[in-house]
């Protein structure tokens, strides 16, 4: 136990608070349990030790654990806590919550057992009645996606913009994008956020970002699907060629059967791997209007979580329409409803319609409505009810 405290104070020191999440200020280390959800490489971990290093007062006492330590090999979370909390313990931080079989449980019985002892964990994805659909409702449950175009350009660059709020998008005769064009050209980095800005992994552009973004795709399948689904060394092959046939196509509206035959796998396990994969971070799947997200039905379209994804992923990076369509459902995603309407355009929170007006042209037929607004990819400005579509980088 000595030696986990060790741990714990030489990741503290190590630890910098020069650039913090969004999600930080959020955070509260005074709700019994408080939960940070996020796929792997977006951060859970900083966030845990920035939190625990720059929230804390004087007179608390903290620990940041990581439950793939070998301790918990022959000791259970609840004795640890039971352990910590007799020395004078008041805030746990746990990391990686999903990868202890039972860690789950354990904090329910924490948490009635020891109620003054705080419990701050992560997790890739939540086991039991839990779901990652359902964390909203919960205010001590926070979901953390992966950097967004507004904080990417604080990160590697320090320009501090604030959040564009989604109403302001819809307000006409406004340009709420006018704070961050009086200082830069946001076109002008853009494109390299589409190729390595999703992930918070250097601050400075590295020609091994994508390496990286394989090596922890790779520790997803092999350990962490493996470990919580039972998934085999074969169906990890199929996986690959899966997100390598997502990543290729782009948004896409899937003929699941033909897919499944062409990774080699029946229906029934593809939609098994497309759940999964959708709780892992790693595929978006998006609905018609009208209807509610059910794994075992087909998407109406399918496609790779983030462009960093696609860059890393597929063969050839372009930086074309499945680019940009794929940027714009991930930004809206986090905080929005995102459908599909009758006539193939977004459909957000229900009511607001979105057509893509890319230069960048496809062949795909032009689905106008006089009552939507046109996401455009080479706009600086907005101009009515034509948004660039950068802006959607800034709602979180």
């Amino acid at each position: 136990m000595d030696r986990l405290f060790s741990i714990s104070d030489d990741l503290l020191n190590r630890s910098t608070g020069n650039f913090t999440r969004f999600l930080f200020n959020r955070v509260s280390l005074s709700e019994k349990l408080t939960g940070i959800v996020g796929g792997r490489g977006v951060g859970n971990t900083t966030l845990l030790l920035q939190c625990m290093k720059n929230k804390l007062g004087l007179e608390d006492k903290g620990l940041y654990v990581n439950l793939d330590d070998f301790y918990f090999s022959t000791h259970s979370l609840l004795d640890f806590a039971r352990k910590f909390f007799i020395k004078g313990g008041t805030h746990l931080f746990i990391d990686d919550l999903h990868k202890l079989p039972g860690a789950d449980q354990d904090l329910i019985i924490i948490s009635v057992e020891l109620p003054d002892l705080h419990i701050i964990f992560s997790s890739t994805t939540l086991r039991g009645n839990s779901s990652i659909e359902n964390l909203k409702e919960n205010p001590g449950l926070h979901l953390l996606p992966g950097m967004s175009f507004r904080e990417f350009l604080e990160f590697r660059y320090q320009y501090v913009f604030p959040v564009i709020n989604f109403d302001e998008l819809l307000e006409l005769n406004r340009n709420p994008g006018i704070t961050v064009l009086n200082r830069i050209r946001p076109l002008q980095y853009f494109d390299e956020y589409l190729r390595e800005g999703y992930y918070p992994m250097s601050q400075n552009s590295t020609a091994d970002y994508q390496n990286k973004v394989m090596k922890f795709l790779n520790n997803i399948l092999e350990g962490d699907l493996s470990a919580m689904h039972h998934i085999d060394y074969e169906s990890v092959g199929k996986i690959r060629h899966l997100l390598s046939i997502l990543a290729d196509k782009g948004p896409f509206k899937p003929n699941i059967e033909r897919l499944a035959d062409e990774i080699g796998s029946t229906r029934d396990s593809l939609l098994k791997f497309l759940k999964y994969l959708n709780q892992a971070g790693l595929v978006l799947r998006v609905d018609k209007e009208g209807e509610e997200l059910k794994y075992l039905t087909k998407p109406d379209r399918l496609l790779l979580n983030n462009s960093n994804l696609i860059t890393s992923i597929s063969s050839g990076y372009s930086p074309g329409e499945s680019i940009l369509e794929t940027f714009l459902l991930n930004q809206l995603q986090y905080d929005h409803k995102v459908q599909l309407s009758d006539n193939g355009n977004i459909l957000i929170d229900g009511q607001y319609k979105f057509e893509m007006a890319w230069a960048v042209k496809s062949g795909r037929k032009s689905n106008r409505q006089s009552d939507a607004y046109s996401v455009c990819d080479s706009l600086d400005y907005q101009v009515g009810t034509r948004i660039p579509l950068w802006m959607f980088g800034f709602l979180y």
